[in-house]
Parts: structure tokens; C-alpha cells; sequence
């Protein structure tokens, strides 16, 4: 979204990634084609243009038009600048072994000791099976009374004696060719875990992961297979068979959780989540 931002002293930003952005990991963060493409429907429409784009496009013609149609609204020159300054500044921050002044996320460590926290304890992954459960009037009155599955999965992320490692997924993701160390110590630089955050970073995953495997299915699963991402009507060949190239931009940790959710029987139950509001009222069916 910055390919045209004004940087300031005069620099605009043309997409090429100097030494102010971090050279470790690129393939994590840095956009690939399809992002420029769809940053430039969203510029057409916001200029009154119809927002089709050629999703063949060289990335050098995608650059181009976007340095030559700029962000103009100051709010949203500002957001973007204050989104390119904050990613720089926890960059660099990691780079140098500093955790972050506002305890964010940084990489998937975080997210996979999270799943880890659901799939290798039994008691969590008990209370979170339970969880997807349609409650009875009685269940949902006492389940104040019932340790929350995410009280139960925060303890653990935050136990400076639960010290776990990634298992080897090389053929799922690069990221994956080897274990990742997951222990305490990975992640006590970005702050402590409570329940809340801990179910909204799960829910961001989860979504993620219905949005991935929706598109694997839809795909035909197949070699070289033509698929309409998002159900858009530009199609683009894809080796289908690879699960990483339908993740569009997400965390490979959608992956990772996806992986452990059929390893530990978890899938049906992840992708079919119910809302804790919904419950079964037995009292008033009268039997029927």
C-alpha cells in the first residue's frame, strides 16, 4: 500500500526494498504481485475507475502505476506512513534482540506455541473440544463455574516450564524444514498472554485457515490446476497440490494449524466453531 508514499525529504516510495527494511526473511513480509494488483483495484476504485486489472501484469508495470497514482487523502497517507514507520521500528528492534515496547506478535513462534498449547495438553485440548459443543441451558448458567479452555491454554503459554519445539514440516513450508524452538523463553519478550488475547489470535488463525483450505478445495487439489481465488472471475495457474500457495499473504502458521488440527482430530471441530451464545434450551421444547 506505501508504493507512492511520500517518505519524506522528497524520497517517494517505489517498491524497491533498501537497507531500511529488514533483508532477514523477505519472503515473509515482502508483497508479491498479486498484492500490488490488488492495491490497485482498491486506488481505482477509490478514483471512480473500474477496478479490473490484467492479473498478469508485470510487477515492474504494477510499481509503475502505483508510484504514478499515489495515496492523496492525508488520513490515509498517514496511516500508511505510521504502518511503514512501526514495521521498521519493531524490525529493527528484533534485529538487535529488543523485544518490542508494545509486546506484539513477531513471527509465527508465538501463534505455533499456541497451537501447541491446545494440541499437547490433554485437559486443554479436552476443554477446547467442548468448547465447539452446542450447550444445554444448564451447561451455559454454570459455565462460569468451569475454567475457561482459554484460562487453561494462557496458563500453559505463560508457564516458564512448559518448553516445546515445532515438529519438522518441510514439505508443508520452508518455514517448516526444520524444528522451531518454542519454548518460554522464545516468546517472553513479547508480553504476557491472557484469555482474550489468546481466543482472538486463535479466531484470527482459525478464519485464516477456513479461508486457506476453502480455496485448496475449490481448487481441485490438482497439479498445475487453474483456480479462481476469492471467487473472482481472473483465473491464474498454481501447482494445487500445494497447500503454501493458497495462503495469499496469511501466516504460514495457518498451515502449521491446520497440520495439528488433523493430527489431533481437531479439524472438523476448528472449522465448524459455534458462538458461545449459542446453546440448546431444553426447558422450552416440551419434549418435542
Amino acid at each position: 500500500m506505501a508504493v507512492g508514499l511520500e517518505l519524506g525529504d522528497g524520497e517517494i516510495f517505489k517498491g524497491k526494498f533498501n537497507e531500511k527494511f529488514p533483508l532477514a526473511h523477505r519472503s515473509k513480509w515482502k508483497p508479491t504481485t498479486s498484492d500490488f494488483i490488488d492495491e490497485i483495484k482498491r486506488r481505482k476504485e477509490i478514483l471512480g475507475k473500474k477496478p479490473k486489472v490484467n492479473s498478469q501484469m508485470k510487477l515492474s508495470v504494477a510499481l509503475d502505476w502505483l508510484v504514478e497514482n499515489p495515496i492523496l487523502g492525508d488520513d490515509d497517507k498517514a496511516f500508511v506512513l505510521d504502518k511503514v514507520v512501526s514495521f521498521l521500528k519493531v524490525s529493527s528492534e528484533v534485529a538487535a534482540g529488543k523485544p518490542s515496547g508494545s509486546h506484539k506478535w513477531v513471527g509465527i513462534v508465538s501463534y505455533l506455541r499456541l497451537i501447541h498449547c491446545i494440541t499437547d495438553k490433554n485437559d486443554a485440548k479436552a476443554s477446547f473440544l467442548k468448547s465447539f459443543s452446542v450447550k444445554t441451558r444448564k451447561e451455559l448458567e454454570d459455565r462460569k463455574l468451569i475454567k475457561d479452555v482459554w484460562a487453561i491454554v494462557t496458563d500453559y503459554f505463560n508457564d516458564p516450564n512448559f518448553n516445546v519445539t515445532s515438529s519438522p514440516l518441510p514439505m508443508l513450508h520452508e518455514d517448516f524444514s526444520s524444528a522451531i524452538d518454542l519454548g518460554y523463553k522464545a516468546v517472553s519478550g513479547m508480553g504476557k498472554l491472557d484469555p482474550t488475547k489468546a481466543k482472538s489470535k486463535f479466531l484470527k488463525l482459525k478464519n485464516d485457515l477456513v479461508y486457506v483450505k476453502n480455496n485448496y478445495e475449490k481448487s481441485g487439489n490438482g497439479e498445475g490446476c487453474l483456480t479462481n481465488i476469492d471467487d473472482s472471475f481472473e483465473f491464474e495457474q498454481i501447482d494445487g497440490s500445494a497447500k503454501k500457495n493458497f495462503l495469499r499473504g496469511r501466516s504460514p502458521a495457518t498451515l502449521y494449524l491446520w497440520e495439528k488440527a488433523e493430527e489431533f482430530d481437531l479439524l472438523d471441530s476448528i472449522t465448524q466453531q459455534l458462538d458461545d451464545s449459542i446453546g440448546i434450551d431444553l426447558s422450552s421444547n416440551d419434549g418435542q
